[in-house]
């Protein structure tokens, strides 16, 4: 998945100006969004209970990529 987030990368600029942020800040945050994709995924994540995310993501190499193929359109190779 690395390589394919690559093809679109964020800048470490980006990422960089985020974590100043942070680190100047006084937010007891958790998480923060940064890149193009982060909101997608973040969506993603938060439509399932921690458990349903378990068992998603708890099946072996060949059903993984499988869905990443499926759902995503990615070509990912281990």
């Amino acid at each position: 998945m690395a390589r394919e987030a690559l093809k679109t990368p964020v800048s470490p600029f980006v990422v960089a100006e985020q974590i100043r942020e942070i680190v100047d800040g006084d937010s007891w945050r958790l998480r923060y969004l940064v890149g193009t994709d982060a909101d997608g995924i973040w969506q993603r994540r938060q439509a399932l209970s921690d458990e349903e995310w378990i068992a998603l993501n708890a099946v072996d190499d060949e059903e993984w990529l499988a869905r990443m193929k499926r759902e995503r359109g990615l070509d990912i190779e281990l």
